[in-house]
């Protein structure tokens, strides 16, 4: 049966100014069983249950209230509510995390910000896992708060989330180095190591002590990444220049030829011809290595060769220069395929030496080296330079670089005659006693550095 939603407002009214509050409330049931999403009921009875001391069914009242407003999309209007919430239930974390949420939505970033980090310190030493989710809304109001991401890191650590503890402190590095923060590079990679030990990564904690010059903590970590891996290049090229920063020229003289090697095994004449020359840096005295490496520059410089930097590729006339231009333009901003377009739409340049050049560079640039070799081919320079050039760019990006060396015949001395391999990948280059009495053969400078550090050590 319908009710008199009138004169129960008005009687509810006057009750009130007569001070009877529990009988107005009882009106005000009625009405809000008559139509429970009244708002405006709703309201006046939680606040008289709140006035007569029943505040667990005023907090009901307005919770109701709150998340009508919140799912509504009302959130300013949800923010007020949640306020009188939290007067009933001030330690109530939820709610503080509730109000935030709000606050974000209205665009009230700052208030936002109060309510989570609320949230997340109070939940941070019993029940961290329970706090991540609000330090990561944290984070996503400021993207660019080292601080704030260092803190879920910790947060995950505390949880024992060792994989995503590591994960993060990993991240947390790889933007450090992006901002050129190269402490925090390094004490990001040690916390994700103790997260989770992982060779991968004490590898790129080992650069980073590197970088900084601080050869004695680089140096352990380089132990533990040659014993695992005893032909990691990368590994083995730091270790060569850790020992070189503490003054063990002669171990870092053969730790870089053993760093050539590996390269001239991988086809990195470039690498090679640098491990190379540090190794002569280092004091290697052999006269062979003169000629290795000028056989390295001579790869290095191969390998870099681009046919369209030769200058039989220079364009003959307006137009091949003008597709030409167009075509490397493209290859430079990423849009090999539409270099690629241009390249084949005009047919009477497709015998032009500085297009076919382009061609092949723009295939190779594109990933298509199949293509590339039988561009390659179709190239018919009738001059030497021509032919020669691309043979080698043929051989480079066949991998097959070695099989064109006109210097061969003059150098008959191989890399690993320099030095064995047994000799090298020893135990003796990676104990806690590399420094002792291996520079007996050196010069008196390089002796009293070594003997120096040998007793900073032995201290």
């Amino acid at each position: 049966m319908a009710i008199d939603r009138n004169r129960l407002e008005q009687e509810a009214l006057r009750l009130l100014q007569k001070g009877q509050l529990e009988r107005a409330l009882e009106r005000y049931l009625t009405l809000l069983k008559d139509k429970p999403r009244d708002l405006r009921v709703r309201q006046q009875v939680a606040d008289l249950y709140s006035k007569v001391g029943q505040k667990g069914k005023a907090e009901q009242h307005l919770r109701e209230i709150a998340k009508f407003h919140k799912n509504s999309g009302k959130a300013r209007a949800a923010i007020g509510v949640y306020k009188q919430i939290l007067r009933l239930k001030p330690d109530d974390l939820s709610l503080h995390g509730d109000l935030g949420d709000c606050y974000q939505k209205a665009g009230f970033a700052k208030e936002a910000r109060q309510s989570y980090v609320k949230v997340v310190d109070s939940l941070s030493k019993y029940n961290p896992d329970k706090a991540v989710p609000y330090q990561e809304k944290l984070i996503a109001l400021q993207p660019g708060n080292l601080p704030v991401q260092v803190r879920l890191a910790e947060l995950f650590e505390a949880s024992n989330w060792a994989e995503r503890a590591q994960q993060e402190w990993r991240r947390l590095a790889k933007e450090a180095r992006r901002h050129g923060k190269l402490d925090d590079r390094a004490r990001f990679l040690m916390k994700s190591i103790a997260a989770r030990d992982s060779v991968e990564i004490s590898l790129e904690a080992a650069e980073a002590w590197v970088d900084l010059g601080d050869w004695e903590t680089a140096l352990p970590l380089l132990q533990k990444v040659t014993s695992a891996q005893a032909e990691n290049p990368k590994g083995l090229h730091l270790l060569a220049k850790t020992l070189t920063g503490m003054g063990a020229k002669q171990k870092a003289c053969q730790v870089w030829l053993i760093v050539a090697r590996l390269h001239q095994a991988s086809g990195d004449a470039v690498a090679r011809a640098e491990a190379l020359k540090a190794a002569v840096e280092a004091g290697a005295n052999d006269p062979a290595l003169a000629s290795e490496i000028a056989k390295a520059d001579l790869a290095a410089e191969r390998m870099a060769m681009r046919l369209t930097d030769r200058d039989w590729a220079t364009p003959g006339n307006d137009a091949a220069g003008d597709l030409a231009v167009q075509a490397e333009v493209f290859r430079a901003y990423g849009f090999a395929d539409k270099a690629l377009e241009a390249l084949r739409t005009d047919k009477s340049l497709a015998t032009n030496l500085a297009v076919q050049a382009v061609l092949v560079e723009t295939l190779v640039t594109s990933g298509d080296t199949e293509a590339a070799l039988a561009a390659l081919e179709a190239i018919t320079g009738s001059s030497d330079d021509v032919r020669q050039d691309c043979r080698i760019r043929g051989l480079v990006l066949t991998g097959r670089l070695g099989d064109y060396d006109p210097s061969e015949e003059d150098i008959d001395v191989d890399a690993d005659e320099l030095i064995e391999d047994d000799e090298l990948l020893d135990d003796e280059l990676l104990d806690d006693e590399l420094l002792d009495d291996e520079d007996e053969a050196a010069d008196d400078e390089s002796t009293s550095d070594s003997d120096h550090l040998d007793d900073d050590l032995d201290d």
